[in-house]
């Protein structure tokens, strides 16, 4: 489907590759065993600790798994030790990677209350630099942000729903493009 978008000029053909996270939905109980995480997951700490001088809202990646204990790497280069067991408000995801360009239909995998995105909005990239995405919601509301702070987004041409949730379409497309794609 984006690959036709692209051809008929809604979507850009200049895109470029975003580092996503996807949720690995672990159990309250693979959380406390290291050997439940892989090499070159992260780990969102929603609390942060003073000793381990990790700060709230952190993403930390897995750079070793051992038995007892995993190595944890921060943004600035410094590896900690880590035993998950001793741990509570832990989230876990598989870093992917994913091309997107002006015109793409994004949605949002979680919330984000800075920015005020619910889970499950979407949105049309209007402007994209290397540093900044800039997206038109569904409501029409803009927003400007930092292309690191769209990291819980993925490509929102097809989706699911939950049958609690009110029914959402698949994709909007211009009439010619769906003539054009079944032809």
């Amino acid at each position: 489907m984006r690959n036709t978008l692209i051809e008929h000029g809604y979507v850009s053909k200049r895109g470029r590759e975003h580092a996503i996270l996807i949720n690995r939905d672990l159990t309250p109980a693979q959380l406390q065993h290291p050997l439940s995480y892989h090499e070159s997951d992260v780990i969102y700490f929603v609390r942060g600790s003073k000793a381990h001088n990790i700060p709230k809202q952190a993403y930390l990646t897995v750079v070793g798994v051992r038995e007892d204990s995993l190595t944890l790497r921060l943004a600035n280069g410094r590896e900690i030790e880590f035993d998950p067991a001793r741990w509570k408000g832990l989230r876990v995801y598989t870093s992917e990677s994913r091309t997107i360009a002006v015109g793409d239909r994004i949605e949002w995998r979680e919330p984000d209350n800075r920015h005020r995105i619910a889970n499950h909005d979407f949105a049309v990239i209007k402007n994209l630099t290397d540093d900044k995405l800039e997206v038109v919601f569904d409501g029409r509301r803009r927003l400007m942000l930092p292309l690191e702070q769209a990291r819980h987004i993925d490509l929102g041409y097809a989706t699911t729903s939950h049958p609690c949730r009110a029914p959402r379409s698949i994709a909007r497309l211009p009439t010619s493009i769906v003539a054009a794609a079944s032809t």
